[in-house]
């Protein structure tokens, strides 16, 4: 039994990025799409008005903190260089 643990190639990959991305990207795909039909199905009775009403708020929450973080993070990146 040792001599075909020996034997056993569990070593990572040699390119370990692509093996990452091998994986990550379809994974994160089907999340979305997973993610997508939740939602979908959640507010398919919902009126646009009621719909337009309930995501407001946190539609303007999520643009207050993403665009000061992505203008700092494309500043930094850019003046690291």
């Amino acid at each position: 039994m040792d001599s075909k643990l020996a034997e056993a190639k569990i070593a990572p990959d040699k390119d370990a990025i692509f093996f990452y991305n091998r994986w990550q990207v379809p994974f994160a795909f089907l999340i979305t799409i997973l993610v997508a039909v939740t939602q979908y199905f959640k507010y398919l009775k919902t009126s646009m008005a009621e719909f337009r009403k309930q995501i407001r708020w946190p539609f303007i929450i999520s643009l207050v903190i993403t665009i000061p973080l992505v203008l700092i993070i494309y500043f930094m990146m850019n003046t690291v260089h």
